[in-house]
Order: structure tokens, then C-alpha cells, then sequence
């Protein structure tokens, strides 16, 4: 499960280059066909990469079912916790999972405090972490650069009509 069609996409092309062409993988998002999605479910998946609304429409229109899924990871988790919405959508697919379903939470920004309500909420689960996933590699020299476009003497042309062309315009000067 991850929480973003984008997401979704960017999972399916790693998945497809790193498993075995044999296994059966497919994508449900919203940005993809409803026909398509539900046809390839039915002739059976061995991996599904969905978005949890997604997900949930297939599970209420009866086109998928979670009774045999053996393993659930979620992407990006600590978002799950941050949005409502998701954390509703997220307690009715556990709902339906079977109690030997193998649950992994991926994330690489879950404060303790969040990471103590998982744990309690979720005691089984595998909880993967990775700040290193956001961080800048040794030797690579990185710099903060204010493209706002809003320096001194500079403020009466900023306005939300020239904002990115403007930002564009600074990054670019910073980059010559």
C-alpha cells in the first residue's frame, strides 16, 4: 500500500525490475483503468501495489479480496498516522486481512511518539526504517538557495501570478 498514485508507479517499475517475471504484479490507483485493474485481480496476483482508496473501492465493488494475502507493507507509513483519512482506510483493509497476514511498516520520518501508538496498536508488525533514505551522500557539497525571488529592493514584482517563473529565474542565475 503506499499514498500516492505517483508512488504507486515509481513501486511497480522497482518491483517488475528486481522480482522474477514470473510473479504476477499489477497496480490499483486512480490513475489507472478500473476494467484493467479488476481483470488482471481476477486471473490472480502474486504482488498488488495499491493506493488505499483504490484499494478500498476494489474491496467494496468485490473485484479483490484480502482473505489469502499473506504479507501487507505500507509505504511511507508515517503518513498513515498523519492523515485521518488514511489511518480510516488503513483500520478497515487490517480489518479484513487474515490474522496470519505478515504486516510491514516502511518509513523514514515516524517520531517516537508515533512509533510507541504503532507498536501498541500493531504489536506483530515489522516496522522498517531508514533515515538515510533523506540524506545527502558524503562528499556531496549542497547548498541552501533562496529562490523565492523576494531580496531586498526586489519585493514589488513578487506576486502570485510570477512566482515560479521568478524562482525559476533565481535558481537558474545561481546555477550559471
Amino acid at each position: 500500500l503506499v499514498p500516492s498514485s505517483e508512488l504507486a508507479m515509481q513501486t511497480l517499475q522497482l518491483m517488475r525490475g528486481l522480482a522474477n517475471r514470473k510473479l504476477r504484479i499489477t497496480v490499483a490507483t486512480g490513475g489507472n483503468k478500473w476494467q484493467t485493474q479488476r481483470e488482471r485481480a481476477a486471473d490472480g496476483l502474486e504482488v498488488l501495489i495499491a493506493t488505499f482508496g483504490r484499494l478500498r473501492a476494489h474491496l467494496q465493488k468485490g473485484s479483490v479480496s484480502l482473505s489469502e494475502v499473506r504479507h501487507i507493507v505500507i509505504d511511507e507509513f508515517d503518513l498513515v498516522y498523519r492523515d485521518a483519512r488514511l489511518l480510516s482506510v488503513w483500520t478497515e483493509l487490517r480489518a479484513q486481512l487474515p490474522p496470519s497476514a505478515a504486516i510491514s511498516l516502511a518509513t523514514s520520518t515516524l517520531p517516537d511518539t508515533v512509533t510507541k501508538q504503532v507498536v501498541a496498536d500493531l504489536p506483530g508488525a515489522r516496522l522498517i526504517r531508514s533515515s538515510r533514505l533523506h540524506t545527502t551522500r558524503p562528499g556531496v557539497r549542497e547548498a541552501l538557495i533562496d529562490c523565492s525571488g523576494v531580496a531586498a529592493g526586489d519585493a514589488s514584482e513578487w506576486d502570485r501570478d510570477n512566482r515560479w517563473g521568478k524562482r525559476l529565474e533565481v535558481l537558474l542565475a545561481e546555477l550559471d
